[in-house]
């Protein structure tokens, strides 16, 4: 019999390295209806985020503002 080791009870929000944001506020605001939360640059990680809301957990988008970014460098490495 196998056990379950844990039981996921939430997810609180899935963040998305993108490369291009423009994209991303037709698709989910316009096309898929979902709120959006706003927008944050975070400036010691090189980072702006697009925040959609999803019921109780949300889509956080990154795209980065530097190309030595850790966002950029993930990118460059994983593709977008």
């Amino acid at each position: 019999m196998s056990q379950r080791p844990f039981k996921i009870l939430s997810i609180e929000h899935v963040g998305v390295a993108i490369e291009n944001m423009e994209s991303i506020s037709s698709i989910f605001s316009d096309i898929l209806g979902l709120k959006f939360c706003g927008s944050n640059e975070v400036t010691d990680q090189q980072v702006i985020t697009d925040i959609y809301q999803v019921d109780n957990s949300k889509l956080e988008f990154l795209k980065a503002t530097s190309k030595d970014s850790p966002i950029a460098r993930f990118i460059d490495k994983k593709g977008s």
